[in-house]
């Protein structure tokens, strides 16, 4: 049983082994991936929520809960043995949200630039009518 809890997620179910050989550290998916506490934090928030208030995602796994089910386990998966990307996603948001940050300078940009035409624009129409 000790080595079990050493050596074998609880969430996935997963042996320490399979990370190794993917060169993953156990500790690592223990702490980002399947990190119990986030379970055991999700249970209380689901019991403290009022169930009309509930996604359907919530509906769902208070309904498997209510069942002693854990079929939303993520049983025998962990991202980082499924081929993630999750190191390149990231790198990619981090370039997508660059790119949008440089986008909403350039349409702020041109929006001050609208803003100051039709200031000007304006200011000489009510020039003309004095």
């Amino acid at each position: 049983v000790q080595d079990d809890t050493l050596n074998r997620c609880f969430i996935c179910h997963l042996p320490r082994e399979s990370f190794e050989r993917q060169n993953v550290k156990f500790e690592k998916h223990l702490a980002r991936e399947h990190f119990l506490w986030n379970y055991v934090y999700y249970s209380m928030h689901l019991d403290l929520k009022a169930r009309t208030d509930y996604t359907a995602t919530e509906s769902y796994v208070r309904h498997l809960l209510d069942l002693s089910k854990v079929d939303f386990f993520p049983v025998k998966k962990a991202l980082s043995l499924s081929g993630s990307l999750e190191e390149n996603e990231f790198k990619q948001l981090n370039t997508a949200m660059a790119k949008m940050t440089g986008q909403m300078s350039s349409l702020r940009d041109q929006i001050m630039s609208v803003r100051d035409e039709v200031r000007q624009f304006s200011s000489s129409n009510q020039k003309r009518a004095k």
